[in-house]
């Protein structure tokens, strides 16, 4: 997280990257043949990092974003 405070791509570029695997993962789980009380993280899970996600790559500024995170 320090790197892509910084603002290095590269760390910016793998997060994305391990963000859209989990949430890939998340969906292919909620589908699956389990309880409801399986699914409930999975489903808070894909919420969470699809937030992340849109505010790490189409937001303006992602630094904002950081900042109200930490204060």
């Amino acid at each position: 997280m320090f790197l892509i405070l910084k603002g290095k791509k590269w760390a910016k570029d793998i997060f994305s990257l391990l963000l859209g695997l989990g949430i890939l993962f998340a969906i292919v789980t909620i589908f699956g043949n389990s309880s409801f009380n399986a699914k409930i993280p999975m489903i808070t899970m894909t919420f969470i990092y699809s937030w992340t996600f849109y505010h790490l790559n189409f937001s303006s500024d992602f630094k904002a974003y950081f900042n109200k995170i930490l204060s």
